[in-house]
């Protein structure tokens, strides 16, 4: 008997997982301060509360939190599955003044799954799930 191929890494699995959810929506989100990790973890928690009492739709995240490039804080990058449908201009102008959300539509082949699993690998303690 053949034996099935497994993932070979720590990456390979998490991405296997990503791209087999039914993701609607990818994000990122930043704020108008340098975010720590803990802030951020925070900012994404506060983000999809607030999408699930505005839309009255049930809604899970798996986000990855990556430093700016300025090195200055970090933003937040999430995959999203809301149970109804969203107008993501609604959420932009959720933050107005605040921050920004871009919320895009999910499309598997722009590979935004492969983009958080890059995120996950680089540091294990910097993303997480919120359903």
């Amino acid at each position: 008997m053949q034996r099935p191929e497994y993932p070979t890494t720590y990456g390979d699995q998490i991405g296997e997982w990503l791209s087999d959810q039914p993701w609607s929506h990818f994000a990122t989100i930043t704020a108008p301060y340098p975010l720590t990790l803990t802030s951020a973890r925070r900012l994404a928690q506060r983000t999809i509360d607030r999408w699930k009492s505005i839309t009255s739709a049930d809604a899970k995240m798996v986000y990855a939190i990556e430093r700016n490039t300025d090195g200055m804080g970090h933003h937040i990058h999430a995959l999203v599955h809301f149970t109804a449908e969203v107008d993501p201009d609604m959420f932009a102008r959720m933050v107005d003044g605040q921050g920004r959300i871009d919320l895009q539509r999910y499309d598997p082949k722009q590979a935004g799954a492969r983009y958080i699993t890059k995120a996950v690998t680089e540091r294990r303690d910097n993303w997480d799930t919120i359903h």
